[in-house]
């Protein structure tokens, strides 16, 4: 009977994963944008899907779809996260407000997860989530 208890508890102690927060692959991989939803809607992806790197200078950049943008984060591994975009080059695009709503919402994320080869960025209460493949 002791063996079978000692067994149900290793297996349950398995079953519960931790979600895998280590900053260090973000800046692993290039990130492409994959689906985007705010207030529990879903958000039309422009024709040319985003992408962000991260580096491990702490610093970002990407592409909104049309136009090149730079920023900072500061991630930890309890999967914590704050990004700041800080400059985006002007051109005219066909998909500019996607493009503000995206940068907007990326600067509101506070948490990230990955989940095999995605990235998940969202917002605590969960009114903003950013999925992202490896590309």
């Amino acid at each position: 009977m002791k063996k079978l208890m000692i067994l149900a508890a290793v297996l349950g102690f398995v079953g519960c994963t931790d979600p895998d927060t280590d900053p260090k692959k973000l800046y692993a991989n290039e990130w492409q944008l994959q689906r985007v939803e705010i207030n529990d809607k879903d958000v039309k992806l422009p024709a040319e899907a985003p992408v962000l790197n991260f580096t491990d200078s702490l610093t970002i950049n990407g592409k909104g779809g049309c136009n090149l943008f730079f920023g900072v984060y500061k991630a930890d591994n309890k999967g914590t996260i704050t990004v700041e975009p800080q400059g985006m080059t002007k051109m005219m695009c066909p998909d500019a407000e996607f493009e503000d709503q995206y940068i907007k919402a990326l600067g509101q994320v506070n948490e990230f997860e990955f989940d095999k080869d995605y990235l998940e960025l969202e917002n605590e209460p969960l009114d903003i989530v950013l999925v992202y493949r490896k590309k």
